[in-house]
């Protein structure tokens, strides 16, 4: 298959593919569309579910994944109550999710799109990291850290970095899972994060191409249009 013609599946939307291949499991996410046209999917329920970086070749690949992860939670597993939180330099790049309603009240998937170097972003990786080294009698309902741009934690103090250090080390095993965005040319910035993720994918030439690594194949996918992009 060609890349043009790969591209030319983007126009698919993410309601087709989700209608098309459902139903799915209570810890599902979506975010894209692999060529033999099923779903790139990433199952939070299972003990082994990855850690994802994402490797932008060219401005914005990452960012179009990110927001499908996002679309797919709030519109089709809002009953799992499985939870967001977006980490950004550019919270106006997501202001379509205000639509949907945020909050930390419990009636909404997204806990909130929080700049990078702000108070709350202190605190709510000190929760998250608080929460991964305590014990629990139940397991918490999973959260996703969506990262856009990595590059950006060469930035933030000691005391972020442990905390973030801490959810890489052991949150997936309280349910707490980092996807994170960076481009190829800062990879000096970020390697010393990499030990944390399990999974890559790689963007390509074309905005909405991508391939990753599955059982040493290539499988290349496309990420679906949703609503927010």
């Amino acid at each position: 298959m060609t890349n043009t013609s790969m591209i030319l599946r983007t126009k698919k939307v993410l309601s087709k593919l989700v209608k098309r291949n459902s139903p799915f499991v209570d810890g599902a996410v979506i975010f894209g569309e692999a060529e033999d046209g099923l779903p790139m999917a990433w199952n939070l329920k299972r003990k082994d579910s990855p850690n994802i970086i994402i490797w932008d070749k060219l401005v914005g690949q990452g960012l179009k994944i990110l927001k499908v992860i996002a679309e797919f939670i709030f519109r089709y597993q809002r009953n799992t109550q499985m939870e967001f939180i977006v980490l950004t330099v550019n919270p106006e790049e997501w202001g379509e999710l205000n639509k949907y309603g945020m909050g930390m009240s419990g009636d909404t998937s997204c806990i909130g799109i929080i700049p990078f170097y702000s108070d709350l972003a202190d605190k709510v990786l000190s929760g998250l990291a608080r929460w991964s080294t305590e014990t629990h009698k139940g397991t918490k309902h999973p959260v996703i850290l969506l990262i856009d741009g990595m590059e950006n934690l060469t930035k933030v103090d000691k005391s972020f970095k442990d905390h973030f250090r801490c959810i890489l080390d052991i949150g997936r095993r309280k349910n707490v899972y980092v996807v994170g965005t960076v481009n190829r040319d800062n990879f000096s910035k970020v390697q010393d994060w990499l030990y944390g993720f399990q999974q890559e994918i790689y963007g390509q030439d074309a905005i909405d191409l991508f391939e990753i690594m599955i059982e040493k194949e290539i499988i290349y996918f496309v990420v679906p249009e949703t609503e927010l992009i």
